[in-house]
C-alpha cells in the first residue's frame, strides 16, 4: 500500500480523507486505508506517540497548553493520524523543525478495541523502523502536560 514515503504522496491521500480532491491513485489508497482501519482493532491497550512541530497549529490558541486546560480538552485529528509505537521515532522525526509555539509529544493511550492499523507488512521495508500505526479521525482527550528530558509531553487517550 502506497502510504508511507518521502515524496509527500501521503499529503495527497490526507487531503482526500479530509474531503478534498486528488489523483485517482491517492483516492484508491485513501479508500483502501480507511477500509483496513475499519476492520482492524487493537487487541489490548497500547501506548502510541505522535510528534507535533507546532503546538499552536495543532491545538490552537495558547502554546502553553496548561495542565488545567489539558484536563478538559479534546482534539479531533481529521483524516489519517499517524503515530508510532516508538517514542524516539516520534520525537526525532516529527517534532523538527519547530513551528509556532514549539513542538510537543503526545503520549496516547489507545484502549483495547480501538480502530487502528499498523502499517508494518504493507508499508515500505525501509520505513518499518517507524513502527507506524494509523487511525482515522481519532478523538483524543488531553489529560496532562509535563516535560521529560526537556520535551513537552502531553498525556492523552483516544476516546472510543
Amino acid at each position: 500500500m502506497r502510504w508511507q514515503g518521502t515524496d509527500r504522496f501521503y499529503a495527497e491521500v490526507q487531503t482526500i480523507a479530509r474531503g478534498g480532491t486528488g489523483s485517482a491513485d491517492a483516492g484508491t489508497v485513501a479508500i483502501d486505508l480507511a477500509a483496513v482501519i475499519e476492520r482492524s482493532r487493537t487487541r489490548r491497550e497500547v501506548i502510541l506517540w505522535r510528534g507535533v512541530r507546532s503546538a499552536v497549529r495543532t491545538f490552537g490558541g495558547s502554546a502553553a497548553l496548561s495542565s488545567t486546560e489539558a484536563g478538559i480538552r479534546t482534539v479531533r485529528f481529521e483524516g489519517f493520524a499517524s503515530m508510532s509505537l516508538d517514542r524516539s521515532v516520534a520525537e526525532r522525526e516529527f517534532t523538527v523543525p519547530w513551528g509556532e509555539g514549539g513542538p510537543a509529544l503526545l503520549r496516547i493511550a489507545v484502549p483495547r478495541g480501538a480502530r487502528a492499523f499498523r502499517i508494518g507488512a504493507v508499508g515500505r521495508r525501509d520505513l518499518e523502523y517507524q513502527q507506524e500505526v494509523v487511525m482515522l479521525d481519532p478523538v483524543v482527550r488531553l489529560r496532562d502536560v509535563g516535560r521529560t528530558d526537556g520535551v513537552r509531553v502531553i498525556q492523552s487517550e483516544v476516546v472510543i
